[in-house]
């Protein structure tokens, strides 16, 4: 709710969509690979493994 009143704004950017500056949280992108999808999407929440093994041909589950 504060953040709609423009307070607590920390951590925040303001970015220009052509109209209006628009508030945005710019995040440090993070390379995922099959050798360390486990402790990142996985660790962190995300995505629970047998979901991911669901898309996956037999031969290539990540155990």
């Amino acid at each position: 709710m504060r953040l709609t009143k423009g307070e607590n704004r920390r951590g925040f950017h303001t970015v220009n969509n052509g109209k209006t500056d628009v508030l945005v949280i710019l995040l440090k992108p993070i390379l995922v690979t099959r050798g360390d999808i486990k402790t990142t999407v996985v660790g962190d929440g995300f995505q629970a493994l047998k979901s991911i093994n669901e898309g996956l041909p037999g031969n290539q589950k990540i155990k």
